[in-house]
C-alpha cells in the first residue's frame, strides 16, 4: 500500500509493508536504502508518521549532505525489535513464540541478507518501560541481530546517535531532546557478548 506523505523534510512517499517495516522515499535521486533499527513503532500506521521517524529523516538528509550522486540515500526503512505500535512501551504485550519467531526471521531476512547500512537506534532496552517479559523477548532479538550484523559489518556501514552509559551500549533513540548527528560505531565481541563500540 503506497501512502503520500509530505512534511518539511520532503518525503514524498511512505510504503507500509506491516507492523515491522516503514520504507521511506526521500525526495532525491539516491538509490542506496539506509536501514533504522528502533525499539516499537510509536503511532505509524497507513496513515501517520509519528515525531521520531521524522527526526531520524532529518538526520539522513542531513547525512546526505556528505554524500555524492548515487552514493546518497533515496530511502529509509525502518525496522523495530518489537512490532506493536504504541506511544507508551508499558503498554507492549509479550509474543506469543510463532509471531517471535516471525519477527525474527522477518528482521534477519531484511535487515542481514541485503547488506545495507544500518542505524541502531533501539535506546536501552534492558530498562525501558515494557514489561520485563517484553524486555527479554526485545533483547533476545536484538543481540541475535547483533551477532548476524557482526558477521558483514566490513561490508556496510554502521551508525547511531550516540551510546548509552551502561554496559550494554545500545544505540540512543532519536528525539527531539537527542541532537545527535550520526556517528559510525562497529561490533565488538567481548565478555561472551556483542555489543556497540564507538
Amino acid at each position: 500500500m503506497m501512502v503520500e506523505t509530505y512534511d518539511y523534510n520532503n518525503v514524498n512517499g511512505v510504503s507500509i509493508e506491516n507492523r515491522n517495516n516503514l520504507l521511506i522515499k526521500l525526495n532525491n535521486a539516491g538509490e542506496q536504502t539506509i536501514q533504522v533499527l528502533m525499539m516499537n513503532p510509536s503511532y505509524s500506521d497507513r496513515e501517520l508518521v509519528d515525531p521520531t521517524t521524522k527526526y531520524v529523516i532529518s538526520s539522513i538528509v542531513d547525512k546526505n549532505r556528505e554524500l555524492t550522486g548515487k552514493g546518497k540515500y533515496g530511502y529509509v526503512e525502518i525496522f523495530n525489535v518489537h512490532p506493536q505500535i504504541t506511544s507508551d512501551p508499558s503498554n507492549l504485550k509479550e509474543m506469543e513464540i510463532y509471531e517471535y519467531k516471525y519477527n525474527l526471521q522477518y528482521l534477519y531476512h531484511r535487515m542481514v541478507n541485503n547488506n545495507r547500512d544500518i542505524v541502531f537506534a533501539t535506546s536501552d532496552l534492558t530498562n525501558s518501560n515494557a514489561p520485563i517479559d517484553v524486555r527479554h523477548q526485545m533483547v533476545k532479538t536484538y543481540n541475535i541481530l547483533l551477532k548476524r550484523v557482526y558477521k558483514i559489518q566490513n561490508n556496510i556501514n554502521l551508525f547511531s546517535y550516540g551510546l548509552t552509559k551502561n554496559k550494554y551500549k545500545y544505540g540512543l533513540h532519536k528525539s527531539r531532546g537527542n541532537s545527535n548527528a550520526l556517528s559510525k560505531v562497529d561490533i565488538l565481541f567481548s565478555n561472551n557478548k556483542y555489543h556497540l563500540n564507538e
